[in-house]
């Protein structure tokens, strides 16, 4: 089990400095007042960063038991990570949720970067973990702070 967490802390890295960089690469964008140039929806901003991470998947991903899909919700990022040879149980959730807590600062600094890229007034990464039936395993929502 550790070892796996330690694996998923590294693919999460990974998958956020992928984001960083698709961010600014994009066409999906329109200026807004002030003249900097933003992707108009959480969607648009997925959709760019999706056709980059595509390329880079199988080196990211490692190998098949954990597979990563990044996704928009109206305006929120949500990360999905599947555990194909997992299944629910209240201790792979807690572990889940403590490895989670070390990684707090990557999917909150994510939430506030959005905002850089998107014309949104807040942003929002949720983090969803589910085995390999689908199921829900563990979740959590990282908000950013409202424009000033």
């Amino acid at each position: 089990m550790k070892k796996r967490m330690v694996k998923l802390s590294a693919v999460i890295t990974a998958v956020f400095m992928l984001c960083g960089l698709c961010a600014c690469g994009g066409k999906e964008y329109a200026t807004v007042s002030g003249g900097a140039k933003k992707y108009e929806s959480v969607s648009d901003y997925v959709n760019s960063i999706n056709r980059s991470y595509q390329i880079y998947e199988k080196e990211i991903s490692g190998d098949d038991d954990v597979e990563v899909q990044i996704t928009a919700e109206g305006d929120v990022m949500v990360y999905t990570f599947r555990f194909e040879d997992m299944e629910k149980s209240d201790q792979l959730s807690e572990a889940l949720e403590s490895e989670l807590a070390k990684e707090d600062k990557t999917f909150q600094d994510a939430a506030d970067e959005i905002r850089q890229y998107v014309n949104v007034e807040t942003a929002t990464v949720e983090v969803r973990y589910v085995d390999r039936k689908g199921e829900l395993v563990y979740s959590k929502k990282y908000t950013s702070a409202a424009k000033k």
